[in-house]
């Protein structure tokens, strides 16, 4: 199975803004189709909040499952607080596919 690589840096220097997370959409949109790993790279990134994990990888959760987001995604060289914001970001989104309305 090919793997898709994206280098958070080439795309933003902070992982702070709904903007900033729907640039990472919009890059992980270019190639979620063809059903591959999608690697995440933080190298370099020291500012995360939920709101970017919430415009980016949130909605994917929310369009596939969160199952098949976390077989798929793979983040790499991500922060203590990176790693809890993503995960706050995933268990919220996770809730949300989860709970009728």
């Amino acid at each position: 199975m090919q793997e898709n690589y994206i280098k958070i840096k080439d795309i933003t220097d902070m992982a702070i803004t709904e903007e900033q997370g729907f640039k990472l959409r919009a890059e992980i949109n270019k190639v979620i189709e063809n059903n591959n790993k999608i690697i995440l790279d933080f190298t370099g990134i020291q500012l995360f909040t939920t709101t970017f994990f919430s415009a980016s990888i949130g909605y994917f959760i929310l369009k596939y499952s969160p199952k098949e987001c976390k077989d798929r995604f793979i983040l790499t060289n991500l922060s203590r607080a990176g790693a809890h914001a993503y995960q706050c970001s995933f268990e919220y989104a996770e809730y949300c596919f989860l709970t009728p309305l």
